[in-house]
């Protein structure tokens, strides 16, 4: 909204001048309540359709899956320094597109992925998203890697994985964009400003939080509020006994469990991917990357219905190929000023070798 009290206190008006910006305050008043009554009335008409199963219902296919060539492509990537930096920018930039924060051209992801996060490489911004500020966009970048560094030493440490780890992880990943204010652009030359926020750290059993997702079927409900935390606990008890099963299956699974109960209000996505990464890291694979969305979207919703992770670990499988190909034909970088070291808010400056501190001593 609109205040105008901070118009007030910036400057002295003309006469006049108060009276036109009180109209105007009380307009954008009125239409923003206008749209949260429409908004309101689409939302309580239809049918409410469950969209998740309780984890005490799903059980892990016991089967195994052949991934030699992957764990020796990630083996020598371990010890090449400049394929390693884009293997970790492909599984931020690729699951930041699906978290839809911010999006970027499609050759912009791939020049990031070469070139490295600097500002100056997310030139090419879709307007439509969230964010348009290439440095805002840096800034969640970086909170994103932070987050994942946490996450390859849980990897490394081999501990069990808690609800208080991942609400640690998801703090850390969500400290810039959890609170975000959007420009509306329909409002040109005075625009007013959509704002996004959503508690950082804590799971939607504590914000007492629901969430669904509008289909042509209706609205979808993810896990009630109130069973978010039992349903996260039941889920990392399974994962973290199932870690010596399949490694694939293991991420399909616990992504699928992750993006179906929705824990937090936001960045589901983000962190589903991070943790499903744990058990990959673990036996010397690479991250769970997915460049294409719309197949995994689709797989998604199968297993929601069938109760089968395999759909999803087959597009799991198929896009850590089709990454391992895209990375090994980029073109490479003999020197980039500014790529050697990354900046963390009130953490220093770490060496771009140390961006994810603990993976590459991972027994492979």
């Amino acid at each position: 909204m609109v205040s105008i009290e901070r118009f007030r206190v910036q400057r002295s008006f003309k006469p006049g001048e108060i009276s036109k910006i009180d109209s105007l305050c009380h307009q954008l008043q009125g239409d923003c309540q206008h749209n949260q009554l429409a908004q309101q009335e689409r939302w309580n008409a239809g049918k409410i359709w469950l969209g998740w199963k309780s984890a005490g219902d799903s059980t892990l296919p016991s089967e195994k899956t052949e991934y030699t060539s992957l764990r020796d492509w990630w083996r020598q990537t371990t010890q090449d320094q400049e394929r390693l930096k884009r293997t970790f920018r492909a599984f931020i930039l690729y699951t930041h597109r699906s978290d839809g924060v911010y999006r970027l051209h499609p050759q912009t992801i791939v020049d990031a992925i070469r070139l490295g996060p600097v500002a100056a490489t997310f030139r090419r911004i879709n307007p439509n998203g969230q964010v348009s500020f290439p440095q805002t966009i840096e800034l969640i970048y970086r909170n994103a890697i932070a987050a994942f560094q946490m996450v390859c030493d849980q990897a490394k440490s081999g501990k069990a994985l808690t609800r208080d780890c991942l609400c640690e992880v998801h703090r850390v990943a969500t400290k810039t964009k959890h609170s975000i204010q959007t420009p509306r652009r329909d409002r040109l030359p005075c625009p007013n400003f959509w704002v996004s926020f959503y508690p950082s750290g804590v799971t939607r059993t504590q914000s007492e939080r629901n969430l669904y997702q509008m289909t042509e079927l209706g609205k979808i409900q993810y896990c009630p509020f109130q069973d978010v935390d039992n349903e996260l606990d039941c889920i990392l008890k399974k994962f973290n006994e199932s870690l010596n099963s399949d490694p694939l299956l293991v991420a399909a699974w616990m992504y699928t469990q992750m993006m179906s109960i929705a824990p937090f209000e936001g960045a589901n996505e983000e962190i589903a991917r991070f943790v499903a990464s744990v058990p990959l890291l673990r036996v010397g694979l690479p991250p769970f990357i997915v460049c294409d969305d719309s197949q995994m979207d689709a797989a998604i919703d199968a297993s929601r219905v069938s109760g089968d992770c395999r759909p999803v670990k087959d597009i799991l499988l198929n896009g850590l190929q089709h990454a391992c190909e895209m990375i090994d034909h980029l073109a490479p970088v003999f020197s980039l000023p500014g790529d050697s070291e990354i900046v963390f808010a009130n953490a220093g400056t770490v060496s771009a070798e140390d961006i994810v501190p603990g993976a590459l001593d991972i027994e492979l």
